[in-house]
């Protein structure tokens, strides 16, 4: 008996990942390509004939048709549609199977993956992976970077407020995640400052 697959939609596959690895990837639709580039995740979806565009009553496996010379910028993930296209290079037929060299374009719609394979491949290729993680997310020494900022804006004006702070930190430091912010950055910049952890959002009343 084959493996059983567990099957989701392109669109409920970015949100799971969105939920379930929402600080430890930094690129949630850069990581699903990847993953489907690398023909380790199953994937499925309804093909468009190549004559009159009519999408087939049938799933194809779409692995089998991801080629060594496409790259993510070949594939087009269009999640709020579940649909997925591949660009073929020009010079040979578009792709496995085809004989229309002008044929660009591979589209599938009603695109599933099984999320139990990519759930694997981010495991092993993204958070045991060192230089991929360290890429995934804010280092230590950034986030320190950010609290030393957000403290010098402190003994600058000890009543900003975590909204100013947030919204200047923000652009010196884009990468920092909210979460890292609410709880390392303004609070140890506060703390530091002997300011107490808190402070209520939003400008102080005059």
């Amino acid at each position: 008996m084959g493996k059983q697959h567990e099957w989701i939609s392109l669109l409920d596959t970015l949100v799971w990942m969105q939920t379930e690895f929402r600080f430890s990837i930094f690129d949630h639709q850069e990581a699903l390509k990847n993953a489907l580039l690398s023909c380790e995740v199953p994937a499925r979806g309804k093909a468009r004939h190549e004559y009159h565009g009519i999408p087939s009553h049938e799933y194809q496996r779409i692995e089998r048709y991801i080629t060594a010379d496409i790259t993510a910028d070949d594939l087009e993930l269009l999640t709020s549609l579940n649909t997925m296209r591949l660009k073929f290079a020009a010079g040979a037929p578009a792709f496995p199977g085809s004989f229309l060299v002008g044929s660009r374009i591979k589209s599938f719609e009603a695109v599933q993956i099984d999320r139990p394979s990519l759930e694997a491949w981010i495991n092993s290729n993204i958070l045991e992976h060192p230089t991929l993680k360290a890429a995934a997310k804010p280092d230590a020494d950034y986030v320190h970077r950010a609290t030393d900022f957000v403290k010098g804006r402190l003994e600058a004006n000890r009543n900003m407020s975590r909204e100013d702070a947030r919204q200047v930190c923000a652009e010196k430091f884009p990468d920092l995640t909210g979460r890292d912010f609410e709880r390392r950055v303004w609070k140890e910049a506060r703390e530091a400052l002997g300011l107490g952890r808190a402070m209520s959002p939003g400008r102080p009343k005059s």
